[in-house]
This record gives structure tokens, sequence and C-alpha cells, in this order.
């Protein structure tokens, strides 16, 4: 058979067969086009602050938090495998990742709803052929896309663009639909400046479970002196990484000064009873780097240090809000003292 030199080679060329010639270039070609497929699934994300991207998820959320991940990328796999092999998949993205904001939603006698969007870069073609080849994921078409279904842990999860990876637990029809065009949230314009600059921020429009609300046989608009409403407006909490965890630094917005006030010693006993509850250790060395201060009609938070163990449960802690309050009126006086200044 008649031998050539294959062209674009150096000089001394590189005898091949005709027929090795077209398998090497047919091969070219393939990895060309599996060049494209990958670079067209790679495209970035549109270029938004955090607080932008929270209008990707649901506006009535309980609790809102953004995230830079690579200083707490080995927290996020953790809390992710807590959930499961669905998740598992899921926590293998966290080194791709960039930032992740998200939501949470309880709701009475309800499972929480949680809906995600992750920055970063991520391969969706090879994720998605992976994922078509696990009996456990389904793919299911939406008005404004496609994702894909693991049944047993109601996971959704989609790639709409090279730069964004959605979750959700039931929201995905929406988040598909709102991704290009964010529907902004009401967040206040600290919240919005801590989110671009710190670590990880929390935010709640309005403290959950309870101590926000007023009693059931008093109405929004009233107070007592027995019973004060203490009016949670906002919640926020900043939390910046540490070699040893986190440092926490939160604000309260009520409704009055007075209001301020009754919340701030309710919160030194509340901080005093997680630490108790959770086996802290280290109390008293912690108790006197926190300072718990009335301003206005806000409260201030400083101090806080939490391991990386501790500051899931105390975020937990939040969103079933302060529980101790309720025996904050037997507790003795002395014991606020603990809780800083």
């Amino acid at each position: 058979m008649r031998r050539r030199e294959v062209p674009g080679f150096p000089a001394q060329g590189l005898a091949v067969t005709a027929e090795s010639g077209a398998s090497y270039l047919a091969a070219r070609l393939a990895a060309a086009a599996a060049a494209l497929l990958l670079l067209a699934s790679c495209a970035s994300a549109p270029k938004r602050s955090p607080p932008e991207w929270m209008g990707v998820l649901p506006s009535d959320a309980t609790l809102y938090v953004s995230i830079s991940v690579p200083q707490s990328a080995d927290l996020i796999r953790r809390t992710l495998k807590q959930g499961g092999p669905a998740y598992n998949d899921v926590a293998q993205l966290a080194d791709r990742t960039s930032r992740v904001v998200l939501s949470m939603t309880l709701g009475r006698d309800e499972p929480m709803r949680f809906a995600a969007v992750a920055l970063g870069s991520y391969p969706a073609f090879l994720i998605n052929l992976s994922l078509s080849g696990k009996k456990e994921w389904k793919q299911v078409s939406a008005v404004d896309g496609s994702y894909f279904l693991f049944n047993k842990a109601n996971l959704q999860l989609s790639i709409p663009n090279g730069g964004i990876l959605l979750a959700s637990n039931g929201a995905m029809p929406m988040l598909l639909s709102r991704y290009k065009t964010p529907v902004p949230l009401p967040i206040p314009p600290e919240v919005k400046s801590d989110m671009t600059r710190t670590d990880v921020v929390l935010y709640m429009p309005q403290l959950p479970g309870g101590i926000g609300q007023p009693a059931p046989d008093q109405p929004a608009a009233m107070e007592s002196d027995e019973r004060p409403h203490l009016a949670i407006r906002e919640v926020w909490v900043d939390a910046t990484k540490t070699k040893e965890g986190y440092l926490l630094v939160g604000t309260m917005n009520t409704g009055t000064e007075e209001q301020a006030r009754v919340l701030a010693l309710v919160l030194k006993i509340g901080i005093v009873a997680w630490m108790k509850s959770n086996d802290v250790t280290d109390v008293a060395d912690r108790l006197r780097a926190i300072s718990v201060i009335p301003e206005g009609t806000s409260v201030k938070v400083n101090g806080i240090s939490v391991s990386d163990q501790e500051i899931i449960p105390l975020f937990l802690g939040l969103l079933n809000g302060p529980s101790a309050a309720e025996g904050a009126q037997a507790a003795p006086t002395g014991t606020t003292s603990e809780s800083g200044n």
C-alpha cells in the first residue's frame, strides 16, 4: 500500500498509511467536537452581586444564606454528605464552586423547602451524561428548561449554564424561570454590603419560631407589660472564617428602643442556654468575649466564636427562634451577667 506523509507535522514528516491517516483525522475531529461541547457547557455566569443572585430564590423564604465557598468548602461537603447518596453527587462539585446563595422555607407542619444557586465552573455536558446513566436520577422537562430528579430525596438538579448550578427540593421550575432575570428581594443595604465582604451571611426577614410574633391572644398592634411583642423585623448574622472555626456578628432590628432592650436580655439568656444545651467547651472564656448591646431599635451581638462542628446546630437553633426566651422570665437575675456586656 502506498505511503504518504501527513502535512502539518515536523519537516521530517510522519509516514502513515491512508487508512491510519483517516483514523487520526477522525479522532481529532471527535476531540474537537467534544472540546466545543465542553466549552459551550462551561459558559460563565452573568456578572451579578450576591444580593442580585438572591433574586433567583423564592421571595417568601424564612432564611437566605450567602456563602463564599473556598473558605467553607469542607463545611459544605460535610453538610451535604449528611443528606445521603443524592447529596453526595452535589458535594463532589464543591471544588468547582465559588459562591452559593440559598434559601430555606419553614411552614407549620410542613417539611423544610430549600432552593440554591451555585456559581462556579461546571462541565454541564459531562455531569448531565453522568446523571443520565444513573437509574436513581430521572430527567424532567419544564417550560424553561430541563432538570434531573432524585426521587427518593426529591432532590432537583439543573445546570442551565456552565457557570450556574441550580438545586432544590421542589422549586426547580421557578428557579429555571428566574435565573436569567432575577426578581429583586427587599434586603437592607447593610446586609447587601455584608454579603459582598464576609464569608457567610444569614439573613432572615423575620425571626421564625414565635419570639417575634405576638401571642395568640394579643393582636399584632398591641403590647402588654406582661407579654411584650418584640416585633423583630430583620435578623442577619455575618460569619468570618478563622483557623478554629467562625467568628459571628449578629444584628436584630426591632420596632422600638424598649423592644430592643428586652430582646437584648432574652439573647443573653439564650446564648447561655445554647452553650449549655450543646455542651460547648470553655463557656466562661467565650462568654467574656461576647457583647450583647441594644443600639437604638437594634441589638448588636459581637464576639461569638464557634467551631466548624458547632456552627450548623447554631444556625438551626436560629431557625427555631431563641427558645430560651420562654425560660427567661424564671431565670435568676444573675444569670444574664454571664453572657457579656
